[in-house]
């Protein structure tokens, strides 16, 4: 948001992919994505836009999940949840 005295926030997208591979790959990368949330989500209350695995046409063998954390922070460096 900006007004006459400048900005005052800014939104803020953070995303992780996780890439995993082997035979209990999809197992792995929802153990690193929960513990990703207990962090982000938890200790942080930071709002997911987005939690889904995403294919990977180049190589089948490695597993690709995608987390999305969205939020506002001010200039003064707080954050501003939902």
């Amino acid at each position: 948001t900006r007004d006459s005295s400048g900005t005052n926030h800014v939104d803020t997208t953070i995303q992780i992919d996780i890439f995993t591979t082997g035979n209990s790959r999809e197992n792995d990368a929802l153990e690193i994505a929960y513990d990703i949330d207990d962090l982000l989500g938890g200790t942080y209350r930071l709002p997911k836009i987005m939690a889904e695995p995403i294919d990977n046409y180049v190589d089948i063998n490695v597993y690709r999940y995608v987390l999305r954390y969205s939020y506002k922070i001010s200039r003064n460096n707080t954050i501003y949840r939902g």
